[in-house]
């Protein structure tokens, strides 16, 4: 089935459970807490412990297993391709019994988003995952709370502080992080020998 004809079966799919999921995830935030997240799209409210979270841009995974985030499906690297864990964070992302959710040059899958049942969606960063969580996103928020990281955040640092601090509380990990990369980048450049002789420009 071609990806147009998904996207107008999961529309009407979303349309049809948007009010049951609005209030599971409405009731869901009152009794387990809320955090405000504030976005490109306005404030989200998202929920403090979230169980079942979609992940929807590949990039973003090292920065979610870091904070043991529990990704139950994500989009692979590149679109109408198998996915394929990183090495990084494959363990992790065994252990979690993340899937892969299908997603081309025209959109995300919203239908298999939505059977994946997420209580939060992480999206956005840069390119062809950013452009698709924008145009979709009245689709992806109607299915659970949807958090798009900002095209503005162009260096993985500002990504992964802006997901470790505002929206999953974890300052800590962020903070260890940005030690040992800085750490290493010590140490590559103290381990570096200069030739003798003129650089050729």
């Amino acid at each position: 089935m071609p990806m147009w004809a998904r996207r107008i079966l999961a529309l009407l799919s979303v349309a049809a459970l948007a009010t049951g999921i609005v209030a599971c995830s409405s009731s869901e935030a009152a009794e387990g807490g809320a955090v405000t997240v504030q976005t490109d799209q306005g404030e989200v409210q998202v929920p403090s412990d979230p169980q079942r979270v979609v992940l929807l841009n590949y990039a973003l995974a090292g920065y979610l297993y870091d904070m043991d985030v529990p990704v139950v499906a994500m989009t692979p690297e590149y679109t109408a391709a198998p996915g394929v864990f990183a090495p990084a964070w494959a363990e992790a992302a065994r252990t979690q019994g993340t899937q892969w959710l299908p997603w081309d040059v025209d959109g995300f899958d919203t239908e298999a988003i939505l059977a994946q049942e997420p209580d939060l969606i992480i999206a956005g960063g840069l390119g062809f995952p950013l452009r698709h969580a924008t145009e979709a996103y009245g689709e992806l928020s109607a299915i659970a709370p949807t958090v798009v990281v900002s095209g503005d955040l162009t260096q993985w640092q500002q990504q992964f502080e802006f997901l470790a601090v505002d929206v999953f509380d974890e300052p800590q990990v962020y903070r260890d992080a940005i030690a040992e990369y800085d750490a290493r980048v010590v140490a590559v450049r103290d381990g570096i020998s200069v030739p003798p002789g003129e650089v050729l420009s």
